[in-house]
């Protein structure tokens, strides 16, 4: 008789082959929930990590908004100091004219002053300077910049704009 295989030692490797094959997936499967459990304490802390930027991200932005707010505030405040530090300096050189104007008996350093303080102060670029003649009843031209001079040498009283201006005693201020 021939010998038969034997069908049980067949069977026997392929239960521990199938037993060696099983324990190495259940070792795969435990090694992946391990990795797994990483990733998901991973993504946790990426989440964790987000939120946290998207808090910085609207801090940064209300800071910008403050920021935005304080460079307002600081223009108007410029704008301001500006205009204090003109009106400061108005009152410098109206206080030096003032100064020059009453430490002086001399006509011209008078005359000169009064047409600095026109130039200057008033910002006019016409300007003349007049002086009444009570025998001739008109103004005499006595310092001028910016006119012709020939013109405006003499204004019999209440004759013409400057002439009516000085007989009625009402100011007159001509258009630029």
């Amino acid at each position: 008789r021939p010998a038969r295989p034997d069908h049980g030692a067949y069977v026997r490797k392929v239960q521990e082959d199938t037993q060696s094959f099983a324990q190495g997936l259940i070792g795969e499967v435990e090694r992946l929930r391990v990795q797994v459990a990483a990733l998901e304490s991973e993504k946790a802390a990426l989440a964790a990590q987000a939120r946290e930027i998207e808090t910085m991200v609207r801090a940064n932005d209300a800071l910008r908004a403050q920021i935005e707010g304080i460079k307002a505030e600081t223009q108007a405040y410029s704008s301001r100091y500006a205009a204090v530090e003109q009106q400061n300096s108005n009152l410098a050189n109206l206080y030096v004219a003032s100064y020059r104007l009453h430490g002086t008996l001399d006509r011209k350093e008078v005359v000169d002053t009064l047409q600095e303080i026109i130039a200057n102060l008033i910002g006019s670029e016409e300007a003349g300077l007049f002086e009444l003649d009570e025998q001739s009843k008109a103004l005499e031209l006595v310092a001028s910049f910016g006119l012709p001079r020939g013109a405006f040498r003499s204004l019999p009283l209440g004759v013409g704009r400057i002439g009516e201006a000085v007989a009625s005693g009402e100011i007159f201020v001509a258009d630029p």
